[in-house]
Protein backbone atom coordinates (compact mmCIF):
# COMPACT_ATOMS: atom_id res chain seq x y z
CA UNK A 1 0.00 0.00 0.00
CA UNK A 2 1.77 3.25 -0.51
CA UNK A 3 0.92 5.25 2.37
CA UNK A 4 -2.82 6.52 1.42
CA UNK A 5 -3.03 7.83 -1.95
CA UNK A 6 -4.96 4.87 -3.29
CA UNK A 7 -8.86 4.13 -2.76
CA UNK A 8 -10.51 1.49 -2.66
CA UNK A 9 -14.37 1.48 -2.68
CA UNK A 10 -15.75 0.97 0.81
CA UNK A 11 -17.70 -1.87 -0.87
CA UNK A 12 -14.72 -3.85 -1.67
CA UNK A 13 -13.60 -3.76 1.45
CA UNK A 14 -16.63 -5.15 3.26
CA UNK A 15 -16.50 -7.55 0.76
CA UNK A 16 -12.88 -8.80 1.80
CA UNK A 17 -13.91 -9.24 5.02
CA UNK A 18 -17.10 -11.24 4.24
CA UNK A 19 -14.61 -13.43 2.18
CA UNK A 20 -12.09 -14.09 4.95
CA UNK A 21 -14.65 -15.37 7.21
CA UNK A 22 -14.89 -12.00 9.05
CA UNK A 23 -16.90 -10.10 10.31
CA UNK A 24 -17.93 -5.91 10.42
CA UNK A 25 -20.51 -5.17 13.40
CA UNK A 26 -21.73 -1.83 12.74
CA UNK A 27 -22.71 0.18 16.47
CA UNK A 28 -24.88 2.69 16.68
CA UNK A 29 -26.14 5.06 19.40
CA UNK A 30 -26.79 8.33 20.40
CA UNK A 31 -23.26 9.31 20.67
CA UNK A 32 -22.29 8.51 17.28
CA UNK A 33 -20.92 5.24 15.46
CA UNK A 34 -18.67 2.68 15.63
CA UNK A 35 -17.41 -0.26 14.14
CA UNK A 36 -16.62 -3.50 15.62
CA UNK A 37 -14.41 -6.01 13.67
CA UNK A 38 -13.82 -9.92 13.51
CA UNK A 39 -10.64 -10.96 10.95
CA UNK A 40 -8.37 -13.53 10.94
CA UNK A 41 -4.55 -12.39 12.02
CA UNK A 42 -3.17 -12.54 8.82
CA UNK A 43 -5.61 -9.57 7.55
CA UNK A 44 -4.33 -6.83 9.93
CA UNK A 45 -3.49 -4.57 6.65
CA UNK A 46 -7.63 -4.99 5.94
CA UNK A 47 -8.18 -3.69 9.65
CA UNK A 48 -6.09 -0.72 9.32
CA UNK A 49 -7.55 0.44 5.98
CA UNK A 50 -11.26 -0.28 7.28
CA UNK A 51 -10.37 2.03 10.47
CA UNK A 52 -8.49 4.55 8.39
CA UNK A 53 -11.81 4.51 5.47
CA UNK A 54 -14.49 4.16 8.53
CA UNK A 55 -16.95 6.90 7.32
CA UNK A 56 -17.29 5.83 4.03
CA UNK A 57 -17.27 2.31 5.46
CA UNK A 58 -20.49 3.35 7.86
CA UNK A 59 -22.35 4.97 4.88
CA UNK A 60 -21.87 1.93 2.52
CA UNK A 61 -22.84 -0.52 5.60
CA UNK A 62 -26.03 1.92 6.00
CA UNK A 63 -26.80 2.01 2.16
CA UNK A 64 -26.73 -1.48 2.13
CA UNK A 65 -29.08 -2.71 5.51
CA UNK A 66 -31.75 0.08 3.66
CA UNK A 67 -31.69 -1.38 1.03
CA UNK A 68 -32.63 -4.90 2.49
CA UNK A 69 -29.26 -6.26 1.26
CA UNK A 70 -27.82 -7.15 5.52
Amino acid sequence: MDGGSHLIPASVLINEVRSLGGSIVLLVDNDGTALRLTLPASARWLRLEIVRRKVEIVAELRRRYLRGVI
